[in-house]
């Protein structure tokens, strides 16, 4: 039979809200976003790119037109104070 403390804590554990960004994460991602929107010639181009922050870490994912963009975004990214580290899991669109 299970402890009722043994209880509480799986159901806490069950049901408790996902981890938030810490408040650095989302001071980062803020300006990684801000940031992006200069290094394109169409805002609009910028918008396909998602930004994620974990521990100072940003991911890019999302669609550019050319290297030359996904390369500039990941530059870019890395430029912004507080980042540590960079993933570009940017995917370059085929011309169509």
């Amino acid at each position: 039979m299970l402890k009722s403390s043994t209880v509480v804590l799986i159901s806490s554990l069950l049901f408790a809200p996902p981890l938030a960004l810490s408040a650095d994460d989302t001071q980062i991602n803020a300006r990684v976003k801000t940031a992006l929107i200069t290094i394109a010639d169409d805002e609009r181009k910028t918008r396909e790119i998602n930004v994620e922050t974990k521990n100072g870490v940003v991911q890019l994912s999302g669609f550019v037109d050319s290297e030359r963009l996904k390369a500039a975004a990941a530059a870019t990214a890395k430029s912004v104070s507080g980042v540590k580290e960079v993933r570009n899991k940017l995917v370059v669109r085929a011309a169509g």
